[in-house]
């Protein structure tokens, strides 16, 4: 076996030939025996092995991507044995960095198989287009190459695993595929327009946003994705993980079934700007978010927190010009997402009034979700749960929603306070411990509403923790109804509702069952007129 070597060479075919060559050419079935039997030897042993390391059915070994398991990857892992920080291209079948003896079984496993290689129909495969997938070449250029390509065919660009390191300002009416966002990463900021379809990419990288929208952006949908990015110092909208508007107006994005990353830097997970302050400024319009997970782990090891956020998990606000606005965001809606608990705000609703005194920006419905808190540790301020700071037309309705430091929910700003609201049939969960640690004091406060004619309706509240479980503040014609509190300390137990400063009101029809025996269950702060308090009902456990 001395002589034994193998070579490639492209026919004008540009297939890929196989010639096993030996010093004594007159041996060559020999030759092609021999190899035929070290084969199914690794073949025999490599089902053992892979019993003991991983699982093959999620493996592959087809390193080159053409769809079959052949002695074209064997060749692909014999010329980089033993390599480390090795690619799938190069012959890690595993994915553990390292090209060694497991490699070498899960290719046995799989010899002659014809495997899917992932690829759409009427696709191209960027590849063809000189594209890397090492993780160090910058692939940028034959990346956009072969996007423009897809879009001129009016195909499917197709990336195949691998990590490919560049900028990529992608074209109109593109569809991206993926292999996986486990496997396939577009390692830099992603910037997007119109009519764009994004499946199946782990996208972003540190010093920068994930992705951000050109100007004009629109009807443009990322699924399956994983995002990640943000920079050190960089708490603004451009260095948020996922950044919208600001600088650019854009409408009907969608994200779905997709992960983002704890913000490498101080940003927040997800911003959303409107840039209000001119009348040309950056509108937003039609933003949805539905079944992601914000807030996954980013990989640090450097600090004592690499899930949830640094700041927020989702920031939504509009830039003014002296405190008033010339126009605002609208259509947002927040749905089936689990947000991890951030070290500030989880979910931060913000607007700026018009010079009218009439809000900016609205409407936006955030439901089906599971919010784990706000202001985890104590570094950060503002540590809340959700925050509705005077947008118009909020619905807040069907969470699960967890403490936060400072407040779980809160409505009120120095921009005004908002009217409208709903937040009805959550269950809101005091008692969970998310490791946020709240103030204990009789008067502190975990909810507290203000504003005009809102609803606080169908909410299921339950506490061990914490003062008066819910403050209303000026709040004016409002409706509370239809609510269960339940408090489960037997002893020092805060009250359940205060209100002051509120006038026609009805809280009615809410159950209040507490483990106490004397302590008073409402509180009458003053400075209240025309509310409706009976009947209610009252439980002792």
């Amino acid at each position: 076996m001395a002589g034994l070597r193998l070579k490639t060479k492209h026919n004008d075919s540009a297939r890929t030939a196989i010639i096993i060559s030996k010093t004594d050419t007159s041996h060559l079935n020999t030759s092609r025996l021999v190899l035929t039997v070290l084969v199914l030897i690794f073949a025999a042993v490599g089902s053992y092995l892979l019993i003991f390391s991983h699982a093959a059915t999620s493996l592959s070994a087809d390193f080159n991507t053409d769809g079959v398991v052949n002695v074209t990857d064997l060749s692909i892992l014999a010329t980089n044995w033993g390599r480390t920080s090795a690619t799938h291209a190069q012959g890690d079948a595993n994915s553990d960095g390292t090209i060694n003896i497991y490699d070498l079984s899960i290719l046995a496993s799989q010899w002659g198989q014809v495997v899917s290689t992932g690829q759409p129909p009427n696709s191209i495969n960027i590849k063809d287009y000189g594209a890397t997938g090492d993780g160090v070449t910058n692939d940028t250029a034959n990346l956009l190459t072969a996007f423009n390509a897809a879009v001129a065919q009016n195909k499917v660009a197709y990336v195949p695993a691998g990590t490919y390191a560049g900028e990529f300002n992608i074209p109109d009416s593109l569809t991206l595929v993926g292999a996986s966002k486990d496997t396939t990463w577009l390692k830099g900021k992603l910037t997007f327009g119109s009519n764009d379809t994004i499946s199946g990419l782990k996208i972003g990288d540190t010093g920068d946003s994930a992705v951000h929208n050109r100007n004009g952006a629109s009807y443009t949908t990322f699924t399956d994705c994983h995002f990640r990015g943000g920079s050190p110092g960089a708490p603004d909208g451009n260095f948020s993980t996922i950044a919208l508007g600001d600088d650019g107006s854009t409408n009907h994005i969608t994200f779905k079934d997709s992960d983002i990353e704890r913000n490498l830097g101080l940003g927040d997970n997800i911003g959303i700007v409107e840039d209000g302050s001119t009348s040309g400024g950056a509108h937003v319009d039609s933003i949805t978010f539905d079944n992601d997970h914000v807030g996954v782990s980013n990989g640090r090891t450097d600090i004592s927190r690499n899930i949830g956020g640094p700041r927020g998990g989702i920031e939504i606000w509009t830039n003014s010009n002296n405190g008033t606005a010339l126009h605002g965001w609208s259509n947002i809606n927040i749905l089936n997402s689990t947000f991890e608990a951030t070290d500030s705000f989880c979910i931060d609703l913000a607007d700026m009034p018009l010079a009218s005194g009439q809000r900016a920006s609205g409407p936006v419905r955030v439901a089906g979700n599971t919010i784990k808190g706000g202001g985890w540790g104590s570094a950060q301020p503002y540590g809340y749960t959700l925050a509705i700071e005077s947008p118009k037309g909020v619905i807040i309705e069907n969470n699960t929603i967890y403490r936060g430091r400072d407040s779980t929910m809160g409505t009120g700003a120095s921009s005004g306070l908002p009217s409208g609201y709903i937040i009805r049939n959550n269950i809101i969960d005091l008692s969970f411990d998310n490791g946020i640690t709240v103030d204990s004091s009789p008067y502190s406060k975990m909810m507290e509403f203000q504003g005009d004619s809102a609803t606080f309706s169908g909410n299921t509240v339950t506490t061990n923790v914490g003062g008066i479980t819910l403050q209303l503040d000026q709040f004016t014609n409002g409706t509370v109804t239809g609510n269960g509190f339940n408090e489960l300390r037997s002893s020092n137990t805060p009250w359940a509702l205060a209100y002051g400063q509120t006038s026609n009101t009805s809280i009615t029809g809410n159950t209040f069952r507490t483990a106490a025996t004397t302590n008073s269950v409402l509180w009458d702060a003053g400075g209240n007129s025309n509310n409706t308090i009976t009947p209610n009902t009252f439980l002792h456990n």
